[in-house]
């Protein structure tokens, strides 16, 4: 399978398309939540399009080493593990999350370029280990919790 293209499709489920190696593209366009390890471990994935998505859980993309470039307007939630150890991805754009959970960008050591510009809560371990992060803009931040940018050695403060 390299493409996933359901235009009438508003829900998966969880671990849905788990350990698809060979899975691209993605398009889910009425999906309103990516749901536990929906795409876990598809190490090929690298275009995904879920615009009506506002809630992501954990483990979302876990591993997906081939991502470059996430987009998710409307995605106000991000729950634990959900880009861990996307070590290709480099570019994050979800300005409505207000919340990131625990180890969400944790080893996305290209990550340069992030947009989270409502986000309140930066829980722990967040974006450890990604060493790429020149700098971030957190104008909304309230709580950054423990070790939430440890190891992110290019960030300047």
């Amino acid at each position: 399978m390299i493409t996933v293209d359901l235009p009438l499709c508003s829900s998966v489920g969880i671990y849905a398309f788990r350990d698809c190696i060979s899975l691209q593209t993605v398009s889910l366009p009425l999906a309103r939540t990516i749901p536990t390890g929906a795409f876990y471990s598809c190490t090929a994935l690298s275009d995904v399009y879920l615009p009506a998505a506002s809630e992501m859980s954990m483990w979302a993309f876990y591993t997906c080493s081939n991502l470059l470039s996430v987009s998710f307007p409307s995605v106000a939630y991000i729950s634990a593990s959900a880009f861990c150890s996307c070590i290709s991805l480099s570019y994050a754009s979800i300005p409505l999350a207000s919340y990131v959970g625990a180890y969400a960008f944790y080893g996305c050591s290209m990550l340069s370029e992030v947009n989270l510009s409502l986000a309140k809560i930066i829980h722990s371990h967040a974006f450890k280990y990604c060493s790429a992060l020149p700098e971030i803009c957190l104008p909304a931040a309230q709580s950054i919790y423990s070790y939430a940018f440890m190891s992110c050695y290019n960030l300047s403060y």
